[in-house]
């Protein structure tokens, strides 16, 4: 990269920092940019698209727009687009823009009459409960904290098994929880609310085995000798140093989505059966960027985005023409709130929608309700969508 990219690329940084949505500018970067025309013309630039994307949320290009801001800033690097660069560019840009917008909709009027025809998509956890360490000899309660409603939502806690000295344990991770794990390896896991692992303190053996119900992403440490196996009670995923996410949760199709590296996913034996011979050749070998699903213990691979997941890690909300439906899905069991529809047409909306988790739920549904097109409101532990 030459000079003239690392100029605008530390331009494009300053920017995107300035830009940031309550983002608190010192006097030194207030200089900065009254004294740098090139850094001005680029939080122009961002802006300008911002303002594109909030005045037609229903009809505008979004990723057109980005495009336009990426041949605007960097026409010498145009055949080399930064990828960091611009997925934090897309999610400055939404930020700046109010968050959520529109791709589609069948709208017609919601109905909001007829008990019936009220659909929970997630049920709540009325009780408000801790996450656990599990051993043969007792259970543990750790240190956590709650994602707060309102305000600062914080991370839960991080976990490291090399302190632990029991040689197995299971780690519950309940809704409106998150935990980061760090296994005897180095490698990292990333639990979400509602899931469950299992992992020795040390790895010992020809292979590197944890076991997970629920959701986690996984940063694994590479280690050629010692295979890392992800088991779950549909999937089987195996890798060497890689990073990808696993969802299997009861009552839907088990995932797996690989960001980098590679990994080998294929259906897990059922119950305690021994896999079968059809089993071990009914595997597939995913590239960055696919996602395998597994139902009835069939494999489908499809090309998807991987920035929901990456960045959900990295401390957002990110959907990329998602439905309304797993948008709270996702929200409700951050918040552990119970998710009702009293309007059956907004479970299928199609949207794009980004939010600071540390945000706090009000703001969240600030940020749904700014389409207008729908309303999310809070009844105590409910979350209601008319």
């Amino acid at each position: 990269m030459g000079n003239d990219d690392n100029r605008q690329s530390e331009i494009n940084e300053k920017a995107l920092r300035l830009m940031e949505p309550g983002a608190d500018i010192s006097d030194e970067q207030l200089d900065e940019l009254r004294a740098d025309d090139q850094l001005q013309d680029t939080c122009r630039d961002l802006q300008a698209a911002a303002m594109s994307i909030r005045e037609d949320q229903q009809h505008v290009d979004v990723d057109g727009e980005l495009q336009r801001l990426h041949r605007r800033l960097q026409p010498k690097a145009a055949e080399r687009p930064l990828r960091r660069w611009w997925a934090a560019a897309a999610v400055a840009l939404f930020l700046v823009a109010g968050g959520a917008w529109w791709v589609s909709s069948h709208r017609a009027p919601a109905d909001n009459t007829d008990v019936s025809a009220y659909v929970t998509v997630l049920q709540g956890d009325d009780e408000t409960r801790q996450v656990t360490l599990q051993t043969d000899e007792r259970t543990t309660v750790l240190p956590s904290r709650e994602h707060r409603q309102g305000g600062t939502a914080t991370a839960a806690g991080t976990l490291e098994a090399a302190r632990l000295r029991a040689e197995t344990v299971k780690l519950t991770v309940p809704l409106g929880k998150t935990y980061r794990v760090v296994l005897a390896d180095g490698s990292e896991v990333f639990m979400s609310p509602d899931s469950r692992l299992v992992f020795p303190t040390a790895f010992k053996g020809a292979r590197r085995e944890v076991l997970l119900e629920g959701e986690a992403y996984f940063r694994v440490a590479k280690d050629a000798r010692h295979p890392f196996v992800v088991t779950t009670p549909r999937v089987t995923t195996t890798v060497l140093g890689t990073e990808f996410h696993v969802c299997c949760y009861d009552h839907a199709a088990a995932t797996v989505t690989l960001v980098s590296g590679s990994v080998t996913v294929r259906p897990a034996a059922n119950g305690d059966s021994p896999q079968t011979a059809a089993d071990s050749t009914r595997e597939v070998t995913l590239k960055p960027g696919q996602q395998v699903s597994v139902a009835d213990r069939q494999l489908s691979v499809t090309d998807v985005d991987t920035d929901p997941y990456t960045y959900r890690v990295q401390g957002f909300f990110y959907f990329d023409q998602s439905t309304l439906a797993d948008i709270m899905k996702s929200v409700g069991k951050w918040y552990n709130m119970s998710v009702e529809f009293r309007n059956r047409q907004a479970l299928s909306y199609k949207m794009r929608f980004i939010a600071e988790q540390d945000s706090g739920l009000n703001v969240v549904l600030q940020r749904l309700n700014s389409l207008e097109k729908f309303t999310v409101r809070q009844e105590g532990s409910k979350l209601i969508v008319e």
